[in-house]
């Protein structure tokens, strides 16, 4: 778009261009494709700058987002092939022996990225009738953690309690639910203690 009108001021003379009798009456098809391709350069312009403010607008949403976790000061340290699982109590003991090292837990995955998908069973949605055995089952995204996970990443525990070290029955069965998961159960007048 920008190259025809830099063409054709490149070759036409200064006294022509100022003249009163300009080419518009003998060239009215070249003054339209003028006219054209600067209304399209120019709706093109403010295009691509509305789109930048939107790119600069939803990367500042991003940064500043309240996730409800804190992800300043967190280091994931990965183990390859679930190479550590058998030492993650000695593991997890060295790194507290570093003094800035404020806490540490073991969990499956980074709280905030695509996890596996787990089909459970909630009664809550299931019918009353004992045939169904079929309703009430619905894939739900998991994570595992210790019972230092919520400490680490800053969770905040809106009802209930927290995971206990050594807790047979929080490593069998105990789980933490967010609030969408809460909604999405029906779970809402008082999901502790539902199966």
């Amino acid at each position: 778009a920008g190259s025809y009108p830099a063409l054709v001021l490149s070759s036409s003379s200064p006294l022509k261009a100022l003249s009163a009798n300009t080419a518009s009456t003998r060239n009215s098809g070249v003054v339209r494709l003028r006219k054209t391709l600067v209304t399209v350069q120019f709706a093109l312009s403010v295009l691509l700058v509305i789109a930048a403010l939107t790119i600069r607008d939803q990367l500042l949403f991003i940064q500043n987002k309240d996730i409800g976790m804190n992800k300043e000061q967190i280091m994931v340290i990965p183990l390859p092939n679930r190479g550590g699982i058998e030492n993650i109590e000695t593991v997890k003991n060295e790194l507290l022996q570093i003094n800035d090292v404020k806490s540490v837990s073991a969990t499956s995955t980074i709280p905030g990225k695509r996890v596996h998908i787990m089909t459970v069973r909630v009664p809550n949605l299931a019918s009353t009738n004992p045939e169904d055995e079929e309703q009430g089952y619905t894939g739900m995204r998991i994570m595992s953690g210790d019972a230092h996970m919520v400490n680490t990443f800053g969770l905040q525990i809106v009802e209930g309690r927290d995971f206990m070290d050594g807790s047979i029955a929080d490593e069998e069965g105990g789980f933490l639910l967010n609030e969408a998961a809460i909604r999405e159960f029906n779970l809402e007048e008082d999901p502790i203690g539902k199966p």
